[in-house]
């Protein structure tokens, strides 16, 4: 499996959800695909806002 390397302080947002979206994820059990990307693009979003917060200050 190739391996995703996402630089936040080089890409855009939006770059970097279309690399999520192009990186091969098993869903967790019980749950369709398209829930567990949407619930793994929140997931990075909220990560990222908080590192330029945190960069920030």
């Amino acid at each position: 499996m190739p391996q995703v390397v996402i630089d936040a302080e080089k890409m855009s947002l939006d770059e970097i959800m279309a690399t999520l979206r192009l990186t091969p994820y098993k869903p967790a059990a019980g749950r369709p695909a398209s829930f567990r990307g949407r619930e793994e693009a929140n997931n990075v979003r909220m990560w990222l806002t908080s590192k330029r917060v945190n960069r920030k200050t």
